[in-house]
C-alpha cells in the first residue's frame, strides 16, 4: 500500500483506524478493496502533541 500520514478526529485508537480508512477510500476509490483488507495491525496511531481547546484531542495515524 505505501505510507500514508493522515490527521483524523477521534477519541481512540480504533475511532482514528476506522476514520482513517473512510478517508482513504474517499481519497482512493480505486483502492477501495486494498484498504478493506488491511489488518489494524497495519496501522500506527499517534495522539497529536498538540490539543484543540474543547475538542477530543485529535490524533495522527500512519499507515505502514
Amino acid at each position: 500500500m505505501g505510507h500514508w500520514r493522515l490527521q483524523v478526529q477521534a477519541t481512540g485508537t480504533e475511532g482514528a483506524i476506522d476514520a482513517a480508512r473512510r478517508q482513504l477510500r474517499r481519497q482512493l476509490p480505486r483502492l477501495w478493496d486494498v484498504i478493506e483488507s488491511l489488518s489494524r495491525d497495519r496501522f500506527t496511531v499517534r495522539p497529536l502533541t498538540e490539543e484543540t481547546p474543547g475538542a477530543a484531542a485529535p490524533l495522527r495515524l500512519r499507515s505502514a
